[in-house]
């Protein structure tokens, strides 16, 4: 079935990552995939730029994503990254692909 391996592959690229996030965010180099830019660096860049060419406020982002402004603003500054639910989300709402991440 076609459908299912769409979304079983949106879902292994999803956690890929969320995984490659979480070992920036504690300063180690991803064992999946390793690259100059680590995705702590690129993934705010990508909301922001993201969230600046549609002209949206953090506010109107945090409503649409059911978060608070002061997610949002952590998720810009690169002191948090979005959870896998919140980065689907994200990755929908902005129309991001995979690669833009890491």
């Amino acid at each position: 079935m076609v459908i299912g391996t769409v979304a079983v592959k949106a879902k292994v690229d999803i956690e890929a990552t969320c995984s490659m996030l979480r070992f920036a965010r504690i300063g180690l180099a991803s064992p999946m995939k390793r690259k100059q830019n680590s995705a702590k660096e690129k993934g705010p860049d990508v909301l922001r730029e993201a969230i600046r060419a549609r002209k949206w406020s953090q506010a109107s982002v945090a409503k649409m994503l059911k978060v608070s402004k002061t997610t949002v603003s952590r998720w810009l500054s690169g002191q948090r990254t979005p959870g896998r639910s919140h980065m689907a989300a994200l990755r929908e709402l902005l129309q991001i692909p995979i690669d833009a991440w890491i």
